[in-house]
Protein backbone atom coordinates (compact mmCIF):
# COMPACT_ATOMS: atom_id res chain seq x y z
CA UNK A 1 0.00 0.00 0.00
CA UNK A 2 1.63 3.65 -0.68
CA UNK A 3 0.09 6.96 -0.95
CA UNK A 4 -1.18 8.11 -4.03
CA UNK A 5 -2.33 11.82 -4.48
CA UNK A 6 -5.81 12.01 -6.35
CA UNK A 7 -5.15 15.48 -7.56
CA UNK A 8 -2.25 14.29 -9.89
CA UNK A 9 -5.05 12.81 -12.36
CA UNK A 10 -7.61 13.45 -14.14
CA UNK A 11 -10.81 14.05 -12.40
CA UNK A 12 -13.20 11.51 -14.24
CA UNK A 13 -15.47 13.02 -16.80
CA UNK A 14 -18.01 10.73 -16.64
CA UNK A 15 -18.32 11.35 -12.67
CA UNK A 16 -18.67 15.49 -13.34
CA UNK A 17 -21.91 16.68 -11.98
CA UNK A 18 -23.00 17.30 -15.19
CA UNK A 19 -22.77 14.27 -16.55
CA UNK A 20 -24.76 12.51 -14.23
CA UNK A 21 -28.50 12.83 -14.89
CA UNK A 22 -31.58 12.58 -12.39
CA UNK A 23 -32.04 9.08 -13.87
CA UNK A 24 -28.28 8.14 -12.90
CA UNK A 25 -28.34 10.62 -9.43
CA UNK A 26 -31.76 8.11 -8.16
CA UNK A 27 -29.36 5.31 -8.44
CA UNK A 28 -28.07 6.15 -4.92
CA UNK A 29 -31.03 5.81 -3.10
CA UNK A 30 -30.76 1.95 -3.54
CA UNK A 31 -27.03 0.04 -3.48
CA UNK A 32 -28.96 -2.03 -5.97
CA UNK A 33 -29.72 -0.09 -8.79
CA UNK A 34 -25.63 1.70 -8.99
CA UNK A 35 -24.74 0.98 -12.32
CA UNK A 36 -21.03 -0.47 -12.94
CA UNK A 37 -21.16 1.16 -16.33
CA UNK A 38 -20.93 4.36 -14.53
CA UNK A 39 -18.74 4.05 -11.66
CA UNK A 40 -16.50 1.56 -13.79
CA UNK A 41 -16.46 3.53 -16.49
CA UNK A 42 -13.36 4.03 -18.95
CA UNK A 43 -12.93 7.97 -17.80
CA UNK A 44 -12.87 6.35 -14.18
CA UNK A 45 -10.25 3.07 -15.21
CA UNK A 46 -8.43 5.63 -17.00
CA UNK A 47 -8.06 7.67 -13.95
CA UNK A 48 -7.32 4.76 -11.62
CA UNK A 49 -4.76 3.40 -14.25
CA UNK A 50 -2.26 6.48 -13.76
CA UNK A 51 -3.09 6.76 -9.91
CA UNK A 52 -2.62 3.00 -9.23
CA UNK A 53 -0.80 1.77 -12.64
CA UNK A 54 -1.56 -2.09 -12.99
CA UNK A 55 -1.16 -2.44 -9.26
CA UNK A 56 -4.24 -3.36 -6.66
CA UNK A 57 -4.41 -0.33 -4.28
CA UNK A 58 -4.27 -2.39 -1.30
CA UNK A 59 -1.50 -4.95 -1.89
CA UNK A 60 0.29 -3.54 -4.94
CA UNK A 61 -0.02 -6.59 -6.75
CA UNK A 62 -0.06 -7.12 -10.38
CA UNK A 63 -3.37 -6.72 -11.91
CA UNK A 64 -1.90 -6.02 -15.42
CA UNK A 65 -4.06 -8.76 -17.00
CA UNK A 66 -7.10 -6.61 -16.25
CA UNK A 67 -8.37 -9.00 -14.14
CA UNK A 68 -9.48 -6.38 -11.30
CA UNK A 69 -12.50 -4.45 -9.97
CA UNK A 70 -13.18 -0.88 -9.80
CA UNK A 71 -13.54 -0.85 -6.00
CA UNK A 72 -15.95 1.17 -3.44
CA UNK A 73 -13.68 1.79 -0.54
CA UNK A 74 -17.09 2.83 1.73
CA UNK A 75 -18.73 -0.61 0.43
CA UNK A 76 -21.82 0.80 -1.87
CA UNK A 77 -23.95 -1.75 -0.10
CA UNK A 78 -23.83 0.38 3.43
CA UNK A 79 -23.02 3.64 1.48
CA UNK A 80 -25.01 4.38 -1.61
CA UNK A 81 -24.56 7.62 -1.65
CA UNK A 82 -21.14 7.41 -2.40
CA UNK A 83 -21.42 5.06 -5.75
CA UNK A 84 -20.53 7.49 -7.58
CA UNK A 85 -17.96 9.95 -5.75
CA UNK A 86 -14.68 10.07 -7.25
CA UNK A 87 -12.76 9.59 -3.75
CA UNK A 88 -14.09 6.44 -3.36
CA UNK A 89 -13.46 4.59 -5.72
CA UNK A 90 -9.88 2.83 -6.26
CA UNK A 91 -8.57 0.03 -8.34
CA UNK A 92 -8.45 -3.70 -6.63
CA UNK A 93 -7.70 -6.73 -7.19
CA UNK A 94 -10.16 -9.56 -6.80
CA UNK A 95 -9.04 -11.19 -3.44
CA UNK A 96 -8.71 -7.99 -1.81
CA UNK A 97 -11.82 -7.06 -2.98
CA UNK A 98 -13.23 -10.41 -1.94
CA UNK A 99 -11.31 -10.48 1.78
CA UNK A 100 -12.78 -6.34 2.19
CA UNK A 101 -16.37 -7.99 2.60
CA UNK A 102 -15.58 -9.58 5.85
CA UNK A 103 -17.44 -8.15 8.67
CA UNK A 104 -14.12 -7.71 10.34
CA UNK A 105 -13.31 -4.47 8.61
CA UNK A 106 -16.96 -2.77 9.34
CA UNK A 107 -16.65 -0.42 11.85
CA UNK A 108 -20.56 -0.63 13.56
CA UNK A 109 -22.76 1.58 15.62
CA UNK A 110 -24.81 -0.16 18.60
CA UNK A 111 -28.01 -0.77 16.00
CA UNK A 112 -25.42 -2.62 13.85
CA UNK A 113 -25.34 -0.15 10.92
CA UNK A 114 -21.98 0.31 8.99
CA UNK A 115 -20.18 3.44 9.80
CA UNK A 116 -16.77 3.06 8.78
CA UNK A 117 -14.45 -0.05 7.43
CA UNK A 118 -11.05 -0.60 9.61
CA UNK A 119 -8.94 -0.17 5.94
CA UNK A 120 -6.35 2.80 5.18
CA UNK A 121 -7.05 4.83 2.18
CA UNK A 122 -4.09 5.64 0.32
CA UNK A 123 -5.03 8.73 -0.94
CA UNK A 124 -6.80 9.84 2.09
CA UNK A 125 -6.70 13.83 2.38
CA UNK A 126 -6.73 13.48 6.28
CA UNK A 127 -3.63 11.12 6.78
CA UNK A 128 -0.55 10.04 5.10
CA UNK A 129 -0.07 6.45 5.03
CA UNK A 130 3.48 6.25 5.78
CA UNK A 131 2.64 7.79 9.17
CA UNK A 132 0.86 4.43 10.16
CA UNK A 133 2.15 1.53 8.39
CA UNK A 134 5.22 0.24 6.79
CA UNK A 135 7.37 -3.24 5.79
CA UNK A 136 10.31 -5.03 7.62
CA UNK A 137 12.88 -6.12 6.14
CA UNK A 138 11.25 -9.64 6.58
CA UNK A 139 8.35 -8.17 4.10
CA UNK A 140 6.19 -7.78 7.06
CA UNK A 141 3.77 -4.94 8.07
CA UNK A 142 3.90 -3.21 10.93
CA UNK A 143 3.02 -0.29 12.87
CA UNK A 144 4.57 3.29 12.13
CA UNK A 145 4.01 5.33 15.91
CA UNK A 146 4.14 9.12 13.33
CA UNK A 147 0.56 8.84 13.00
CA UNK A 148 -1.57 9.01 16.17
CA UNK A 149 -5.01 9.64 15.55
CA UNK A 150 -6.94 6.75 17.29
CA UNK A 151 -9.87 6.52 13.99
CA UNK A 152 -6.45 5.74 11.78
CA UNK A 153 -4.94 3.75 14.16
CA UNK A 154 -7.52 1.58 13.98
CA UNK A 155 -7.78 1.30 10.48
CA UNK A 156 -3.51 0.84 10.72
CA UNK A 157 -4.12 -2.21 12.90
CA UNK A 158 -6.45 -4.32 10.75
CA UNK A 159 -5.34 -3.26 7.48
CA UNK A 160 -1.26 -4.46 8.82
CA UNK A 161 -3.75 -7.67 10.10
CA UNK A 162 -4.90 -8.24 6.58
CA UNK A 163 -1.44 -7.83 4.82
CA UNK A 164 0.17 -10.07 7.32
CA UNK A 165 -2.41 -12.96 6.70
CA UNK A 166 -4.13 -12.93 9.89
CA UNK A 167 -7.46 -12.95 8.14
CA UNK A 168 -9.58 -16.03 6.67
CA UNK A 169 -8.98 -15.32 3.60
CA UNK A 170 -6.62 -17.47 0.89
CA UNK A 171 -5.29 -14.71 -1.23
CA UNK A 172 -4.43 -12.45 1.90
CA UNK A 173 -2.85 -15.61 3.69
CA UNK A 174 -0.35 -15.55 0.31
CA UNK A 175 0.82 -11.68 0.43
CA UNK A 176 3.09 -11.95 2.80
CA UNK A 177 5.06 -15.11 0.31
CA UNK A 178 4.55 -12.88 -3.09
CA UNK A 179 6.00 -10.10 -0.98
CA UNK A 180 9.02 -12.11 0.33
CA UNK A 181 9.62 -13.79 -3.11
CA UNK A 182 9.95 -10.11 -5.21
CA UNK A 183 12.22 -8.86 -2.34
CA UNK A 184 14.09 -12.51 -2.85
CA UNK A 185 14.39 -11.99 -6.64
CA UNK A 186 15.09 -8.27 -5.88
CA UNK A 187 18.29 -9.08 -3.76
CA UNK A 188 19.12 -11.88 -6.49
CA UNK A 189 19.04 -9.36 -9.45
CA UNK A 190 21.02 -6.87 -6.83
CA UNK A 191 23.87 -9.73 -6.31
CA UNK A 192 23.99 -10.85 -9.53
CA UNK A 193 24.69 -6.90 -11.39
CA UNK A 194 25.56 -4.26 -8.53
CA UNK A 195 26.78 -5.93 -5.56
CA UNK A 196 30.38 -6.36 -6.83
CA UNK A 197 30.19 -2.19 -7.91
CA UNK A 198 29.15 -1.59 -4.49
CA UNK A 199 32.24 0.59 -4.14
CA UNK A 200 32.04 2.47 -7.46
CA UNK A 201 28.09 2.60 -6.55
CA UNK A 202 29.35 4.70 -3.85
CA UNK A 203 31.82 7.06 -5.37
CA UNK A 204 29.22 7.74 -8.01
CA UNK A 205 26.98 8.18 -5.14
CA UNK A 206 29.53 11.05 -3.29
CA UNK A 207 30.08 13.01 -6.31
CA UNK A 208 27.13 12.72 -8.63
CA UNK A 209 26.88 16.79 -8.79
CA UNK A 210 29.84 16.52 -11.04
CA UNK A 211 29.58 13.23 -12.17
CA UNK A 212 31.38 13.04 -16.27
CA UNK A 213 31.96 10.36 -18.43
CA UNK A 214 34.72 7.94 -17.46
CA UNK A 215 37.85 8.48 -20.26
CA UNK A 216 39.22 5.05 -19.17
CA UNK A 217 37.12 2.56 -21.16
CA UNK A 218 37.04 -0.44 -18.28
CA UNK A 219 35.31 2.19 -15.80
CA UNK A 220 33.27 3.73 -18.75
CA UNK A 221 31.95 0.03 -19.34
CA UNK A 222 31.68 -0.71 -15.55
CA UNK A 223 29.24 2.48 -15.46
CA UNK A 224 27.17 2.09 -18.02
CA UNK A 225 26.54 -1.54 -16.24
CA UNK A 226 25.85 -0.07 -13.34
CA UNK A 227 22.99 2.80 -14.88
CA UNK A 228 21.68 -0.19 -17.01
CA UNK A 229 21.41 -2.04 -13.87
CA UNK A 230 19.79 0.55 -11.83
CA UNK A 231 17.30 0.97 -14.62
CA UNK A 232 16.13 -2.19 -14.68
CA UNK A 233 16.46 -2.42 -10.91
CA UNK A 234 13.95 0.44 -10.69
CA UNK A 235 11.43 -1.14 -13.59
CA UNK A 236 11.33 -4.06 -12.15
CA UNK A 237 11.45 -3.70 -8.88
CA UNK A 238 11.45 -0.20 -6.96
CA UNK A 239 9.32 2.07 -8.96
CA UNK A 240 5.93 2.59 -8.02
CA UNK A 241 4.43 0.92 -11.37
CA UNK A 242 6.61 -2.04 -10.04
CA UNK A 243 4.03 -4.79 -8.07
CA UNK A 244 4.62 -5.11 -4.29
CA UNK A 245 7.50 -1.84 -4.77
CA UNK A 246 6.76 -0.52 -1.29
CA UNK A 247 7.71 -3.33 0.30
CA UNK A 248 10.62 -4.25 -1.84
CA UNK A 249 12.33 -1.11 -1.65
CA UNK A 250 13.02 -1.96 2.37
CA UNK A 251 15.54 -4.01 0.94
CA UNK A 252 17.59 -1.42 -0.81
CA UNK A 253 19.66 0.43 1.71
CA UNK A 254 20.74 -2.53 3.46
CA UNK A 255 21.96 -4.03 -0.23
CA UNK A 256 23.38 -0.83 -2.07
CA UNK A 257 23.73 1.84 0.92
CA UNK A 258 22.06 3.79 -0.98
CA UNK A 259 18.15 5.23 -0.81
CA UNK A 260 15.13 5.27 -3.11
CA UNK A 261 16.01 8.82 -3.75
CA UNK A 262 19.31 8.65 -4.29
CA UNK A 263 19.03 5.69 -6.82
CA UNK A 264 16.57 7.98 -8.53
CA UNK A 265 18.88 10.86 -9.09
CA UNK A 266 22.33 8.88 -9.32
CA UNK A 267 19.93 6.58 -12.66
CA UNK A 268 18.94 10.12 -14.06
CA UNK A 269 22.43 11.88 -14.10
CA UNK A 270 24.17 8.89 -15.41
CA UNK A 271 21.79 8.05 -18.62
CA UNK A 272 22.17 11.71 -19.40
CA UNK A 273 25.84 11.77 -19.35
CA UNK A 274 26.19 8.46 -20.54
CA UNK A 275 23.67 8.82 -23.27
CA UNK A 276 21.43 5.96 -22.42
Amino acid sequence: MRKVDRSSVPFPNRLLQQNLTEDNLAHLENYKQISGSIYGHQDVKNSLKMLYFDKCYICEGDISSGDYDVEHYLPKRYFPQLGYTWQNLHKACTGCNLAKENKNFFVTDEEGNVTDIKLLDPSSLEYDIADYICFTIDSKAERVDIGQNPIVITKAINTIHYLNGNYPSAYGKELCYLRSNKSSSFLRFCNETLVEHRGRLREIKLTISTYQLPEDSALLEIDQSICQSLINADNEYLSDKAPFSTSTRVQLFPTLRITYAELIRIKNHMKQTLGM
